[in-house]
């Protein structure tokens, strides 16, 4: 039976988090080990993870408070060795099947190798409201321009964990969009799978939900292009070049270069621009891409 580690970032989650404990440990098909870090809680949320400790089901440490990204990055670091490692948020419910559909789509390879999926909207009661826009091409172009991956639903091998923890960016924006890049650019096995097996809760303290308003989606658009966000995308693909350009397949590596350094010139930006790799679902995301690109902002 495969060994999944779940790695399970929590922050003053008290309110979903029993739950979400209860659906991992009703996995089903997998020998499964929970990790858990807390990133500085203040609610009861540590005394939910010492009672589980206690009854054996969990292991989890705690540290500064590094905010999501860095504590699953810090997470994966740390994590038992494993044939696999899942990512889990704290508020979620996962179906039995969950793991067992992922590792049956990415059985073990020397390769790198990723699995993602669809989630099933839900409101604070799990009463359902929707899918998740799956509508994506999951090339290396369109990942420059826009991320499909949502973190709870990724499933990797230990082969892209290698690749992913061999160093530890400072810049990083986001754990999911990081490491599907990086299967990507090292020419890994990518699923993306249609089917949920994942009630992804929608509620106001989302770090990033997937039940935007249109006020909301113009907001956050406007803070890439104007606000503290200006620039993230670019700086972060900065440092995957600088961290891994040695080692990424050529192909990889010049288009990565190509994008990193984008706003050398105005000759850089049409460039990118240009390229017919980029891509995007939707008209309004490229506009976007185009617009930021050109004003340097990307």
């Amino acid at each position: 039976m495969n060994k999944v580690c779940i790695l399970l970032s929590t922050y003053n989650g008290e309110k979903y988090l029993e739950e979400q404990l209860t659906s991992l440990i009703n996995q089903e098909g997998v020998d499964i080990q929970i990790l858990v870090r807390d990133d500085g809680s203040t609610d009861k949320t540590l005394h939910i993870l010492n009672k589980w400790k206690k009854d054996g089901l969990i292991e989890w440490y705690t540290g500064e408070n590094l905010r999501p990204a860095k504590s699953f990055m810090n997470l994966l670091r740390n994590a038992p060795k494993a044939d696999f490692y899942a990512f889990c948020d704290q508020d979620d419910v996962w179906l039995p099947n969950k793991l067992n559909k992922a590792i049956c789509k990415i059985e073990p390879t020397d390769k790198p190798a990723l699995y993602l999926s669809r989630t099933t909207l839900v409101d604070t009661d799990k009463n359902i409201i929707g899918m998740s826009e799956f509508e994506y091409k999951f090339t290396l172009g369109e990942a420059i321009v826009t991320n499909p991956a949502t973190g709870c639903t990724l499933v990797l091998n230990n082969s892209l964990r290698n690749i992913a923890v061999r160093f530890e960016p400072e810049r990083l924006a986001m754990h999911d969009e990081w490491i599907y890049k990086l299967c990507l650019i090292f020419n890994g096995i990518l699923y993306a799978d249609k089917e949920s097996y994942i009630l992804y809760r929608q509620h106001d303290h989302n770090v990033l939900g997937a039940n935007e308003s249109f006020k909301t989606k113009i907001k956050r658009r406007t803070e890439l292009l104007l606000g503290k966000k200006a620039g993230e995308r670019s700086t972060s693909l900065k440092e995957l070049f600088e961290l891994y350009g040695n080692d990424m397949p050529s192909e990889s590596r010049c288009f990565i270069e190509k994008a990193a350094k984008y706003d050398k010139s105005f000759f850089n930006k049409m460039n990118l621009i240009l390229d017919k790799r980029l891509c995007a679902p939707k008209f309004s995301t490229m506009m976007n891409f185009y617009i930021a690109v050109l004003l340097g902002k990307f």
